[in-house]
Parts: structure tokens; sequence; C-alpha cells
């Protein structure tokens, strides 16, 4: 692992989580990977690490206050310099998913991003414009019974809601990436990823 002492004067990567496990998770896969990696609770304070990750803590939160938690943690990380800023989203899209993404577009000043949500290792994929775990569409499973974000339908576009200000489309993997809007990636295996 790099030391302090030949950490870059700014991170490289920039991570913006909706809760703890999110931020611990990438944090700790840039660790494994030899960069020097740091979690932070809130938007403020400086850093000598590679890799920042910021936890929101905003996946519970109304829209309102997801969105101001993620502008000032991209803010935040636009202030330090950092070169990539990597959006950590729940695997099923619980929480203000859309909104946050609008928020860091507007900040980073920004006409796209691309949203990938699934993980076909663990089941998870996309696929048709409709999320699927093993096999299964996502409302048919437990997360339909989830407290807080019981998932109703399979279609994506209805799981993330509409924008009064942006397209939202479904892409596979297949077709050329619009010029701006949020493009939903269908992914259905590894190579999809990639």
């Amino acid at each position: 692992m790099p030391s302090a002492a030949n950490s870059p004067a700014k991170p490289l990567v920039g991570i913006i989580a909706d809760d703890l496990t999110g931020a611990a998770e990438l944090a700790g896969v840039a660790w494994r990977l030899g960069f020097t990696a740091e979690i932070h609770a809130d938007s403020t304070g400086t850093t000598s690490a590679e890799v920042i990750a910021i936890d929101t803590d905003s996946r519970h939160c109304d829209a309102t206050e997801a969105t101001r938690r993620v502008a000032a943690a991209a803010q935040h990380l636009k202030a330090l310099g950092v070169e990539w800023i990597y959006k950590k989203v729940d695997s099923v899209l619980r929480g203000s998913v859309l909104v946050e993404t609008e928020a860091l577009l507007d900040v980073l000043k920004l006409n796209r991003a691309l949203l990938v949500p699934a993980n076909p290792g663990l089941g998870r994929v996309i696929r048709d414009g409709k999320y699927f775990i093993a096999g299964t569409p996502v409302h048919e499973t437990d997360f339909r019974n989830d407290p807080q974000h019981p998932r109703t339908s399979a279609q994506v576009l209805e799981m993330l809601g509409r924008s009064a200000t942006r397209s939202i489309i479904v892409c596979r993997p297949d077709q050329p990436l619009p010029a701006g809007g949020i493009v939903v990636g269908e992914a259905a295996a590894k190579e999809d990823l990639q």
C-alpha cells in the first residue's frame, strides 16, 4: 500500500454513498487494491488519501434533504480537486437515487450520468428495462416488503421516478449513449458491465 508520504496532494477518486456500508465497501475495495482511503461522515475536512468516500446518510431522507447532502458532498469533492467522482447507489434503487444523481450533475455541471445498479455476479440484472434478482422480478422478491422503500414494480423507470428537467432512458450495452440525461445501463452479464 502506498505510504502517506507518497500520497497525492489531492484525492484521485471521490465516492458519494447514501449510507455507511456503501462508503465502507468501496473504501475497502480501494484499500485492498493498494490505495490509501478514508471514509468521511460529513462534507468537511481535508485528506491526504487517494480515495475519499463520503457517507451522506441520505437513503432515508426526504428528497430535499437528500439533494442538499449530495450537493454538499459534490461541492466538497470538487473543492478537493478529485479527478473522478463515483456515486454509489443502493443495488435495488432504494432511496432518492434520481434526485441525488441530478444534484451531482447540477453541481458538477455535467450533461449525462450513467447509472448501472446491476450486479450480475450476485444475480441482480437489468434486462428489457426490468430489474431481476436471481431471475425473479424485484417486486416479487422480499424487497416488496421493504418498510421504507417497497419495490412495487420491476420497471426500472418506475423505480426511479420522473425527472422534471432531464430525460431518463434505459440503454442496452450495444446501444450508443445519448449526449445527455440519465442513462440506466442494462446489464445481464459481467461482459455487459465492461
